[in-house]
This record gives structure tokens, C-alpha cells and sequence, in this order.
């Protein structure tokens, strides 16, 4: 296996071949070694997307603790012990962040894989990754922005300078890179729909104690971890986003799941679709010890329009998005934040949150932006085959 394929993307739920994969990585029997040599015959025909290169790491684990003895798992090998070796230094690295931010007096919580490979994978190796997630609170954000930019951090998209207020509040993340290469994702909300200035409270008053290379800061609790595995993975990703899957079936097996706070907070952040799918999928396709009963509860809630509205838009490649549900969901969420544009004339201050929205310097680029984006959909509505060079920030 000399060959990956880019592809072109992915959605959550898995390919059959990417299923097999998976099945390959996470089957506690001989059903993974029969996936695996099945994926195995398959390959010198199609190579690996880059999601299933993600998974490769957790494959070699797996068969090998079955007593597999492949040649053609040699590779997989050789990407078990880069990631152990990245994921090793990258942690270490990182979590000078973490202790600048606890020094300063700023509480912290690890996201992603930097909580769920120390408590749940529990070797560096097993799970790829390529920065750190860190949580700080909402009201205290700008604080460890500027506490961070002092410890060699800058953001990358815009400059802390550059940074309003209706722009912070709007991105529910900021990506920064160290001087020394790496990256980290500072966040003010757990999830990327979020607006709301308490929507985070839950998630920090559930909060369980995570110490980290003698580094003390926090984690989600397993069942919010569990929530947040699903909903990182629906959205459709120029990467196929299967490891979702594995994160999530090594988390059940892991630990006690507390179904009816799974529930209450799919309820409570609008995310009854999501977990309605993806836990109906993994208790289906990957014999997911999840309870009859909480499937039941979820299909019983009531799903708004804006829920609807925003799982249709992000299950999808953007070639496929609808202008118009698009700029609905966006004035849906203005809503919640238009305090924040009153200074703005009254007739500018939507297309001034979607000038942050989708990280445009001027509002008067918005309407050459929205003119492009429906251009390029409906092109690719008449001709499907055609593709466009456009990359959708929205």
C-alpha cells in the first residue's frame, strides 16, 4: 500500500469499505480479522481515503492484540509509531498553553482528542491528531487570547487587534499557531452553532477533573463527551469523517454513559437528529450498548425548523447547500446575536454579521460573495459534472 486517495470527502456515516475498516480497527474477534482481509483485497484497486488513513493507527493495534501477523500491515505500523512519536511531543508542547492559561487564573477544559486520548484511548498512538483543543470560558476569552498571544500564540485568520467583539462572538473557535509550528483551537463554545452567552454552563458544571502531564484542567463528562463525538463527526468534511465511530464506541467501552443526560442534552442543544442517527447507527452496525429506551426518548422530542434547517445544510458538501436555507439559518442566529451590531445602521447590521460570519473584511463584500456562492450552486445544479475552484466559508 504505497497510495492514498484525497477523494472527495466524506459524510458521517461510513462507506462500506470505510466499514470495514472500522470493523477491522474496533471488532474484538474474528470479525476483524475477516474485515480486515476483505479491506486488505480491496485495496490495490482503490486506495485509502485520507479518513480511513486516520484509522490506520487503531487497525494495527487491534489486529495485532488478535495475533495477526500480516506483511501488509507493516505500513500501518509505521504510522502507529509516528503518530505515538507526534502526539507525544505535540501534547507536551501544547500544554505550555494550558499552564499559561491555569497561571493567569483561567479555567480550562481539554477537548477532542486531547482528553479522549489520555482518558479513554490511553496511548498517544491510537488516535492522529494535528493540534490541541482547549475550552476556556465564554466571559473570559479575550483574556486568554491576549494571555496566549503573550506566550508566543497568534491567531491565524485575523489579529487579535482585528478582533471585535461581534466577530469573537460569532466564531465559537479561534485557531492559533505557536512561533514553534504547532497549533491550538481556543474555544469559547463547545460547538459551532452555539451564540448563546450560557449555552456552555452545563458542560462546565458537568465537567470531570483531567490532570495532564502533571497539568490539572478538565474534561466533559463521558456522557457530554459521547455528544460531542457524534456532533463533531455528522458534518460532511473534505476529510470522511469515520473516526467519530471509533471515538465513540472506545468511549462506551470505556465507561458508564449517563443515557438520560445524553437526552436531556441532545433536547437542550438541539441536537436530537444528530444523536438520533448516529446513536441508531452505532447500536446497529457496531452492537453499541446503547439502551432501547434512549432511542425511544430522542425519537419522541420535538425537532424545530432551525434544527431541521441546520442539519440539512451541514450533512452535506457545499456544492449541495441551498442559498436560501443558508441565508435563513444564518438571520436565525443574527437574532441571538444582534445586540451586538447596534452600531451598525439598522439596514447593515445583518450583512455585517455575515461579514463575520464568513470572515470578510468589509461589509460591502457581501453581496459579491452571496452573488458567487449561488452562481457556483446553481452551475452545479444544471451541469453536476462541472466543479468549481470556490471554497465555501459560510
Amino acid at each position: 500500500m504505497k497510495r492514498y486517495n484525497v477523494g472527495k470527502g466524506g459524510k458521517w456515516k461510513p462507506t462500506p469499505r470505510q466499514e470495514l475498516l472500522l470493523r477491522a480497527a474496533l471488532a474484538q474477534n474474528e470479525d476483524a480479522v475477516r474485515a480486515w482481509q476483505e479491506w486488505r483485497d480491496q485495496t490495490d484497486a482503490e486506495p485509502p481515503d485520507g479518513g480511513s488513513v486516520r484509522m490506520m493507527p487503531l487497525v494495527y493495534l487491534n489486529l495485532t492484540a488478535l495475533g495477526v501477523r500480516d506483511p501488509q500491515l507493516e505500513p500501518f505500523r509505521a504510522i502507529y509509531r509516528e503518530t505515538w512519536a507526534r502526539n507525544h511531543l505535540q501534547m507536551r508542547r501544547n500544554l505550555r498553553a494550558v499552564a499559561a492559561l491555569r497561571d493567569a487564573g483561567i479555567p480550562t477544559m481539554l477537548l477532542k482528542a486531547s482528553a479522549l486520548i489520555p482518558l479513554y484511548y490511553r496511548d498517544p498512538g491510537a488516535r492522529p491528531t494535528s493540534d490541541m483543543d482547549v475550552m476556556v470560558p465564554i466571559a473570559r476569552d479575550l483574556e486568554a487570547l491576549q494571555t496566549l498571544e503573550r506566550a508566543g500564540w497568534k491567531p491565524v485568520k485575523r489579529s487579535l487587534g482585528e478582533m471585535s467583539e461581534p466577530y469573537r462572538a460569532r466564531h465559537y473557535a479561534h485557531t492559533l499557531r505557536h512561533q514553534d509550528g504547532l497549533y491550538l483551537d481556543l474555544h469559547r463554545h463547545l460547538f459551532y452553532f452555539e451564540t448563546q452567552l450560557r449555552a456552555d454552563e452545563s458542560f462546565w458544571s458537568g465537567s470531570i477533573p483531567l490532570t495532564v502531564e502533571g497539568i490539572e484542567t478538565r474534561a466533559l463528562n463521558p456522557a457530554d463527551q459521547l455528544l460531542h463525538a457524534c456532533a463533531h463527526g455528522t458534518p460532511w468534511n473534505e476529510v470522511p469523517p469515520i473516526r467519530w465511530i471509533a471515538d465513540a464506541v472506545v468511549l462506551m467501552r470505556s465507561t458508564e454513559i449517563d443515557w438520560g443526560r445524553v437526552v436531556r442534552q441532545a433536547q437542550e442543544h438541539a441536537l436530537i437528529l444528530t444523536m438520533r442517527n448516529t446513536l441508531g447507527y452505532l447500536r446497529e452496525s457496531f452492537g453499541g450498548a446503547i439502551p432501547a429506551e434512549t432511542l425511544c426518548a430522542l425519537e419522541k422530542l420535538d425537532v424545530t425548523r432551525a434544527e431541521r434547517v441546520l442539519y440539512e445544510i451541514v450533512v452535506r458538501p457545499p456544492s449541495e447547500h441551498n442559498t436560501a436555507l443558508k441565508l435563513w439559518f444564518h438571520f436565525d442566529q443574527y437574532r441571538r446575536l444582534s445586540r451586538l451590531y447596534q452600531k451598525e445602521k439598522r439596514l447593515l447590521r445583518f450583512p455585517a454579521y455575515l461579514r463575520d460570519t464568513w470572515g470578510l473584511s468589509d461589509t460591502r463584500e457581501v453581496p459579491g460573495y452571496i452573488w458567487r456562492f449561488t452562481s457556483h450552486w446553481v452551475t452545479r445544479r444544471l451541469d453536476p459534472a462541472k466543479k468549481s475552484a470556490l471554497k465555501d466559508k459560510a
